[in-house]
């Protein structure tokens, strides 16, 4: 609302304005004033000797302060860390926990340099294996592994079609042999708009 529509509705800063909501809450207080964004939206309004009360229960009375009340009807964006920043120490402040890292076996260090040979590939960096030497090291040391077949085959898919027939066809056999994962698969491949054998 603009200041012309608030005024309809009698809400003026240094007056005393009350109302209640659908849900019963009812707001009474002191006007103190209204604040703004850059495009003239009314964003907060805030309250000196305010009651904020739901039925016989007063949830915000004036001797708790100032009542700051937020104006929208809908969340835009959030931002990550505390609402008020100037009252935490975010400079020097360690914290208590760490994160947990869990140590990597010698295999899951060989299938993560894989995914990055398939990365540096994708950027047109220089790697040590080529896409099919990456899809056969996959095949031999991590028959299990589902999502690297997918990257394989959306890069093959352009230029490379004997390394994508033959990923595809991998693919295929890996839903049945892993059930539990063959939903993914399959919606792996519908993304890539390939049909489904």
């Amino acid at each position: 609302m603009g200041p012309r529509d608030l005024s309809a509705y009698n809400f003026y800063d240094g007056k005393r304005i009350a109302f209640e909501f659908e849900s019963g809450i009812t707001v009474e207080g002191l006007n103190v004033t209204g604040i703004r964004n850059l495009n003239g939206k009314l964003m907060l309004i805030q309250f000196t000797d305010c009651t904020v009360s739901y039925n016989d229960e007063i949830l915000f009375s004036p001797e708790d302060g100032d009542f700051n009340f937020a104006v929208g009807k809908e969340i835009v964006s959030a931002f990550a860390g505390p609402a008020d920043y100037r009252s935490f120490d975010l400079i020097t402040h360690k914290s208590e926990s760490e994160t947990i890292r869990k140590a990597l076996s010698a295999k899951d260090k060989d299938l993560n340099d894989l995914y990055e040979s398939v990365r540096q590939l994708r950027h047109g960096e220089i790697t040590k294996f080529s896409l099919d030497a990456v899809f056969d090291l996959l095949k031999k040391h991590h028959p299990e592994d589902w999502l690297l077949p997918l990257e394989i085959y959306e890069m093959a898919k352009e230029d490379q079609l004997n390394i994508a027939n033959e990923v595809l066809e991998y693919l295929n056999d890996l839903k049945a042999k892993r059930p539990k994962v063959a939903h993914l698969i399959k919606g792996g491949i519908e993304l890539l708009k390939i049909p489904v054998h």
